[in-house]
């Protein structure tokens, strides 16, 4: 039972960081665009892509990474839904049924993106080699591993700033 409460929670915690994080949405949209010009410019290069890998690949990449975009927004639907139900109902308590029914509908669409994801990597065959297969994994995790690093060194850096300013 304890644990049924405990599950609730992180899913409150994650969805308020979700709904904090949505301010100057213009910025946001322009930072987006930014980091998706430099993801491709880098991904070019990393995979060290022709011209006419580029022309069939990133077309394919763009749908693909739409499709996973759709999915991750129904996730951020169905957990919104829940935090609407918590924040008109403070004391609405949840019934084991109804628990198993927001774990399973929120895991199920990380599923389906990991199949989507795999599909994609698979599909790739026709378009690049087997090693520019294997460095897209590759950077694919290390340019996300390298924004979030980015992002906290910035975060730090601010946090620091903030505490030398006088009042």
């Amino acid at each position: 039972m304890k644990f049924k409460y405990i599950l609730v929670l992180i899913l409150l915690i994650s969805v308020s960081f979700i709904f904090g994080q949505e301010k100057n949405h213009r910025d946001f949209d322009l930072r987006r665009d930014q980091l998706e010009n430099l993801r491709i410019w880098k991904m070019t290069e990393f995979l060290e892509l022709t011209p006419e890998q580029s022309e069939k690949f990133f077309p394919k990449l763009r749908m693909h990474d739409n499709s996973i975009k759709e999915l991750k927004n129904s996730q951020k639907d169905k957990i919104k839904t829940v935090h609407q139900q918590i924040r008109e109902d403070k004391n609405y308590s949840f019934e084991s049924g109804e628990i198993k029914k927001i774990v399973h509908d929120i895991s199920s669409v990380e599923i389906q993106i990991i199949k989507k994801n795999e599909e994609f990597i698979l599909s790739l065959n026709d378009i690049l080699t087997s090693g520019q297969i294997i460095k897209y994994m590759i950077f694919e995790q290390r340019f996300r591993g390298h924004l979030i690093n980015e992002m906290k060194s910035r975060r730090t850096m601010q946090d620091k700033a903030m505490r030398k300013k006088p009042y």
